[in-house]
């Protein structure tokens, strides 16, 4: 029998001090498609008692006034909110308009200003390693840029227009902040007729630019690990033929001009160290310290997959037997990986008409010999699979399979939830809770296992179940029953123990944030117009209501700032005024619910016991 112990972690139970764990011995979709889900449920379904009216929330006998000294204030956009941005140690908070225009509060989003008058701004790029470093392009070629958390910017000049071909401006180094990749176009006003990608590097932050290579798709900088990093390695997919209009050229099936995977050091120098590493490819991808790159056979039409540990040695990925990848974008998605292992979801090639499904694979720790972990996983048409690792605890995730393969054209699609506790070794159902958030028993027959809990899976949620920073708590939308039900028969599910036990906190389906390290958390109805928020500093055991307009509104997103540490929370939402939305937001502070921020000195140490792979009782 297979066991395991997953590492001792930090848990902070750090918000009520009279807090009880429960454990012995403790140690978008976006809203607008929701609301269109919702509304029109009556007229798709057969029948219309299929969409009752529902109340939603927690129970109203666990829920009390807010606190006295929780407090809101509101601002109106003169445009709907694109994109927001926080960093990491810092109060500065910036957002981007869909009319282009920057704005920027410098104090948690309790006021703002509009930034660059005049300048239209095209992206905003967060560095993914250095937290107080953003970058923010317009349609020229002139950037703007922070070093310390948006205190002060800079500009400088790319060394051509920013890429209008859908891939990312800036690919940013691991360990050398000021090593930066640009991705532009060049030739591409007029005739168009030699219209391409150039990508180029800068050790110095962009002052200055070097060329890199000429009709790449994207390039990255190398992440090889151990003593044979090479801080100037580059990888780039790059074109064979260096002409014509990249706009038009094929990628896969039917290429005229193929595309390569070209890896070099020394800034992909002509030095005799650039070299072709695979022929022929359809994309390549990184996770966890593996590259993992398609190669199109066309004597199959079907495509092969090769892993690299160093970016210099390539092996073929060998998977059981009549196991085939479609050579397309989304024929497979590597999933977020573990350090030991790689996991590939590979799309069904038997069911090409019928809803997005296929089996995840596992890999040994070279990334070259994969098993079968879980078959029939749900997907979406753009590569999104419904598998998720629960942040900060190792070895488990949850997924969702589509029960019916064979029988969906006539009974409907239905979801089951899994969840793994051994990496992906042995899968199971989740243990749904015996009654609900009103105390009443599920109308499921559990005697005959029909009654499980199943959960909406990232292709119909952005926000993750779980945040590293709060290991073990998890909070989910879903249903009880046989499988998932409608969108109007959500509820929200909380667990404590990072997945094995689980609770019903409210009826209906709400969003969610974290803040002050787990210690408050904040949920709202998600389908309706609101104008209060629930929140709980006790793991969601007991909730008060905050009021925080007398207009109800459409809120679509809630992100704590700084994003999981703060206590003070920025809803974005629009305000039905006819004959148009308005584009709000709302700062929440609930900073006077704990007299301070959640601390390392405050947390308690929580160990689980080695178990076996069905066992209930993982966290002890």
């Amino acid at each position: 029998m297979f066991s395991f112990e997953i590492d001792t972690i930090d848990l902070r139970f750090c918000g009520d001090p009279n807090f009880d764990s429960g454990l012995p011995n403790p140690t978008s979709h976006t809203n607008a498609s929701a609301e269109i889900r919702a509304i029109l449920c009556q007229f798709l379904s057969k029948q219309s008692q299929e969409c009752p009216m529902r109340i939603v929330g927690p129970n109203p006998s666990r829920v009390q006034p807010a606190d006295e000294n929780v407090s809101s204030l509101s601002y109106e956009f003169p445009a709907p909110i694109h994109e927001l941005h926080t960093f990491k140690h810092s109060n500065n908070i910036v957002v981007r308009l869909t009319d282009a225009s920057l704005w920027q509060s410098t104090d948690e989003g309790l006021t703002w200003s509009q930034l660059f008058l005049g300048e239209l701004f095209t992206g905003l790029y967060q560095h993914e390693f250095d937290n107080d470093r953003a970058y923010l392009t317009t349609g020229s070629n002139k950037t703007y840029f922070t070093t310390d958390a948006g205190r002060t910017w800079y500009s400088l000049f790319g060394p051509t227009v920013p890429s209008v071909f859908g891939v990312p401006v800036f690919r940013f180094h691991p360990t050398h902040s000021d090593y930066l990749l640009w991705m532009g176009h060049k030739n591409c006003e007029g005739d168009r007729s030699q219209c391409h990608i150039e990508a180029y590097y800068s050790s110095n932050n962009g002052r200055s630019w070097n060329l890199v290579e000429t009709y790449v798709r994207t390039c990255v900088w190398g992440k090889a690990s151990g003593s044979d990093s090479d801080p100037s390695r580059i990888i780039c997919e790059s074109f064979q033929h260096k002409e014509g209009n990249q706009r038009l050229f094929h990628i896969g099936l039917h290429a005229e001009n193929p595309l390569g995977l070209v890896v070099g050091s020394n800034f992909l120098g002509r030095d005799g160290n650039t070299k072709q590493m695979v022929d022929h490819i359809i994309r390549f991808t990184e996770s966890t310290g593996y590259l993992v790159v398609s190669k199109y056979q066309e004597e199959k039409e079907l495509s092969d997959l090769h892993v690299s540990l160093d970016g210099k040695l390539f092996t073929k990925a060998l998977f059981p037997p009549f196991v085939d990848i479609l050579p397309s974008q989304t024929g497979y998605t590597v999933l977020d990986s573990s350090p030991s292992s790689l996991f590939i979801h590979i799309l069904s090639v038997s069911d090409l008409l019928g809803p997005g499904m296929g089996d995840i694979f596992k890999s040994d720790a070279s990334g070259t010999y994969f098993t079968t972990s879980i078959r029939n996983v749900n997907s979406d048409e753009v590569g999104t699979v419904d598998f998720e690792r629960v942040a900060g605890i190792y070895g488990v995730a949850l997924a969702n399979i589509i029960m019916n393969p064979g029988a969906w054209p006539s009974t409907g699609i239905k979801l089951q939830t899994r969840i793994t506790r051994n990496d992906g070794g042995t899968w199971r159902p989740l243990n749904s809770p015996d009654v609900d958030s009103r105390g009443d028993k599920y109308s499921c027959d559990s005697i005959n296992s029909t009654c499980g809990l199943h959960l909406v899976g990232r292709t119909e949620k952005s926000t993750p179940y779980s945040m590293p920073f709060v290991p073990g708590l998890l909070l989910a939308v879903g249903s009880v029953g046989e499988s998932l039900g409608r969108s109007n028969l959500w509820d929200t599910f909380l667990s404590r123990d990072a997945g094995e036990t689980w609770e019903e906190i409210a009826k209906g389906a709400h969003q969610w944030a974290f803040g002050d390290s787990g210690s408050i958390v904040v949920i709202f109805d998600q389908f309706q117009e609101i104008n209060h928020v629930l929140y709980s500093t006790n793991k969601g055991i007991s909730w008060k209501e905050y009021k925080f307009s007398d207009e109800k509104m459409w809120v679509q997103s809630i992100k704590a700032v700084p994003e999981g540490t703060g206590r003070k929370f920025i809803l974005l939402g629009q305000l039905r005024r006819s004959p148009h939305f308005h584009a709000v937001l709302i700062q929440l502070d609930l900073s006077s619910l704990t007299k301070r921020s959640c601390e390392w000195s405050q947390t308690v140490r929580w160990s689980s016991l080695p178990v076996d792979e069905f066992s209930s009782s993982a966290f002890r």
